[in-house]
C-alpha cells in the first residue's frame, strides 16, 4: 500500500513497503534485484486496531530515523484517522509514539510523502456513486509533525473527475526539480478494472 526509499530517492537501495490486510512494514534491499528478501520492520501494537482492508497506506519519513505511518481510515479515539511515528534504526529500543489526521470527509488517506525541504505531504482520495472520483494533497509543516499530534495542514488541490483527469489516486512522491522546485508525483491504481479505471501518472509544482 505504501512504499518509501530509506534514503532520500535511493531508487536502488533499502526501501520500506507497508501492508494491508495482514498490517505491516517489510525492509528490502533493491541491490539484491528481484532476490531482494524481506526483513520486517519493528512498529507497534497499534496497529493491531486497524480495519481489515484499511491499513498502513502512508509511509514517509519525518525525519531520517523517524517514519510517519498513516491508516487509511481507521478511527482514533477522537474521530480522526490513526497514524503513528515510528523510531526507525534500533528494533531493540524502538519507540512507538501514536498521532493522528483530522479527518476530511469524504477523504481517506491513500499516500504520504516527505518533502524535500520538511514536512509531509499526504495523499487522499473519495469515490461515490454520485459524486465519482477525486483527490486532495494536504501539506503538513515539518512543525507539526511531532507526538501526539493532530496532522491538519493546508489542502492544496481538491479535484475531481469533472476539474482534471484523475482516478483511483494511491501513490504520492517528491523531489526537488533541476531548478530547485518541488516537484509531486500522483500515480493511480486501476484496480485491474481497464477500462473501467486508469493507471495514470501526473506531475505537479508545488510552490510555498
Amino acid at each position: 500500500e505504501g512504499m518509501t526509499s530509506v534514503l532520500p530517492h535511493d531508487v536502488d537501495g533499502e526501501v520500506l513497503v507497508s501492508f494491508e490486510r495482514v498490517h505491516r512494514i517489510w525492509r528490502y534491499d533493491l541491490s539484491d534485484g528481484l532476490g531482494a528478501i524481506p526483513e520486517v520492520v519493528s512498529t507497534g501494537n497499534w496497529l493491531d486496531a486497524l480495519s481489515f482492508n484499511e491499513g498502513l497506506e502512508g509511509i514517509a519519513f519525518a525525519q531520517t530515523d523517524i517514519l510517519v505511518a498513516l491508516s487509511e481510515n481507521s478511527d482514533a479515539a477522537n474521530g480522526d484517522i490513526l497514524g503513528a511515528l515510528e523510531s526507525y534504526g534500533d528494533a531493540e529500543m524502538h519507540v512507538t509514539e501514536p498521532l493522528s489526521v483530522a479527518r476530511r470527509p469524504p477523504f481517506l488517506v491513500t499516500g504520504a510523502a516527505a518533502a524535500p525541504d520538511g514536512g509531509l505531504f499526504i495523499l487522499e482520495r473519495r469515490f461515490s456513486i454520485l459524486g465519482g472520483v477525486g483527490m486532495e494533497i494536504r501539506f503538513i509543516p515539518v512543525g507539526d509533525i511531532h507526538p501526539g499530534a493532530r496532522l491538519n495542514g493546508e489542502v492544496l488541490a481538491n479535484l475531481g473527475f469533472l476539474d482534471a483527469n484523475v482516478d483511483n489516486m494511491e501513490g504520492i512522491a517528491a523531489r526537488r526539480g533541476t531548478d530547485g522546485e518541488t516537484l509531486l508525483y500522483v500515480l493511480s491504481d486501476d484496480n485491474y478494472q481497464p477500462p473501467l479505471q486508469r493507471t495514470l501518472l501526473l506531475m505537479f509544482e508545488f510552490r510555498p
